[in-house]
């Protein structure tokens, strides 16, 4: 059994997902941004790589995976 405490559910729905690239301890989220607003969608909540975050301040380049979900209308 795992303890709830290290459990992770995602909510259902629709998600953009892209991958994060983050430089010199710095994250370009236009890719996000513009499709956002490209397709007029709204994000309620964003997931991204526990991993990616925790190397953010060891690894000078590095990639990280970002899931947005979606505001359902």
């Amino acid at each position: 059994n795992i303890p709830p405490e290290n459990l992770f559910t995602l909510p259902a729905g629709a998600y953009a997902v892209f991958i994060l690239h983050i430089k010199n301890e710095t994250a370009d989220f236009s890719p996000l941004l513009n499709w956002l607003r490209e397709n007029k969608a709204e994000v309620d909540i964003i997931f991204a790589e526990e991993v990616g975050l925790q190397l953010f301040d060891y690894l000078p380049d590095y990639y990280c995976e970002i899931k947005a979900h979606l505001k359902s209308e």
